[in-house]
């Protein structure tokens, strides 16, 4: 309230409780539908071109496997080559498909990240690598001080080598360049020389996962769960494929050190005691093993995972369910559905699915919303008014419109035109 200090007259402006109408921004665009692979489950994913969409849910479908719903990646194309800018995508799926598994002989099982037949064209290559190696200068039982400690951890395992032979064991503790190991330090492998010919090294792995133009790499990661490269921290945001690493159901038995000789034996002859103190090695290798052998791998050879089972589902079984999806919590939720964890899509569409239930669903998410607005597609078999307005009179809404006729647009795998839902290209003008 202003304070009037002086006798005179005085003009106080005040708003009326009346808010004038402001224009919704529609630069974010939210589009349900089939495509060849993505994730189904879950926020949708933003996108902001074709190229991107492509990545993350392949390309153009076919009209004989996918038939009337084939249109989400035709939509979405047109909507960028339109204007837009922005789009979520939200995947459905029949309920019976499946996405490809894998597994290498031992530990790893992969599964594609998403279902579909795509999955069976992922190539996954686990080959041993190592990224430290130094020399052991001193050995005493179970420890061994190394010229160099870095970059090794707790739990790692690591490879002996004394230029001849090498056998296996793994880190239990570590205090500056002193490392405790799990069976005895093989003294053969103790090297002091300034070009040194014995090592211990650390035993790494490093996977490959490739699909189409997409690979990915990762290097040097391990089974160790202390440590920053443990392989299921580092391809927990892998794009392709979901790892777990299964227990270890082949475990060999310890094996069993011979009995000391007698000090007249080893006064007698001394290569008996250079078989006593061979035997911690022997056994760290039995026990032990690389860990390349621990996944399955061979000496010498890269480890090749084959993947299989992925599966489209059936098509003709979708329902105005699979469109319309489950609300399962945070993280779980499908269809439209998934779009309440989305804020910021102001133009919503089902590309191409003219299912009255679905367009219902989409018009009662966007009123609930009251900052979104819904685009409906008239069949495409509706030509006459009266069959048009017959359709556009199920729909009785503010935050809805329908559109019709369908585009002519060319189809790069049938090599010839087609018609398309003019949905997400009106979204994207």
């Amino acid at each position: 309230m202003p304070e009037y200090l002086s006798p005179g007259v005085y003009v106080e402006e005040v708003e009326s409780g009346a808010v004038a109408m402001e224009g919704v921004g529609t630069s974010t665009a939210g589009f349900v539908g089939l495509s060849e692979k993505g994730p189904v489950v879950g926020k949708p994913q933003l996108v902001t071109s074709f190229s991107d969409f492509m990545r993350i849910y392949g390309g153009h479908l076919s009209e004989t496997k996918y038939g009337a719903y084939r249109y989400l990646p035709f939509a979405v194309e047109h909507f960028f080559i339109n204007g837009g800018s922005r789009a979520m995508i939200m995947r459905v799926a029949p309920s019976n498909a499946k996405a490809a598994e894998g597994k290498s002989p031992k530990v790893l099982s992969f599964t594609a990240s998403s279902p579909g037949e795509w999955g069976n064209s992922i190539k996954i290559s686990v080959s041993s690598e190592s990224k430290q190696k130094t020399q052991v200068t001193e050995a005493n039982g179970n420890e061994g001080v190394l010229k160099n400690a870095d970059s090794f951890y707790v739990g790692d395992s690591v490879e002996f080598f004394d230029g001849k032979n090498s056998s296996y064991a793994t880190i239990t503790a570590i205090s500056g360049k002193t490392v405790t190991f799990d069976v005895p330090v093989p003294l053969s492998c103790v090297d002091k020389g300034l070009v040194p010919t014995k090592f211990v090294k650390s035993c790494e792995l490093t996977v490959v996962v490739k699909c189409g133009d997409t690979a990915e790499q990762y290097t040097f990661v391990t089974l160790n769960t202390e440590s920053p490269d443990y392989i299921l921290s580092r391809m927990a945001k892998s794009e392709l494929v979901k790892l777990e690493v299964l227990p270890e159901t082949q475990a060999v038995a310890p094996a069993k050190a011979p009995a000391p000789a007698a000090k007249d034996d080893k006064a007698k002859d001394g290569k008996e005691e250079a078989k006593t103190e061979s035997a911690p090695a022997a056994a760290a290798a039995q026990v032990n093993g690389s860990l390349f052998a621990k996944v399955g791998g061979e000496p010498g050879k890269t480890l090749l995972v084959a993947m299989a089972g992925g599966d489209d589902g059936s098509i003709g079984s979708m329902s105005a369910s699979d469109f319309i999806g489950t609300d399962g919590g945070p993280g779980k939720r499908t269809g439209i559905q998934s779009f309440i964890e989305s804020s910021g899509v102001s133009i919503m569409a089902v590309p191409g699915v003219t299912i009255p239930d679905v367009a219902l669903s989409l018009i009662a998410y966007c009123e609930n919303q009251k900052s979104a607005f819904a685009i409906l597609d008239m069949p495409r078999d509706k030509k006459k008014p009266d069959e048009m307005l017959e359709y556009r009179d199920m729909f009785d809404s503010s935050y809805a419109a329908v559109y019709h006729p369908w585009l002519e647009v060319a189809d790069p795998l049938a090599k010839k035109s087609i018609y398309i839902p003019p949905s997400a290209s009106m979204a994207g003008v």
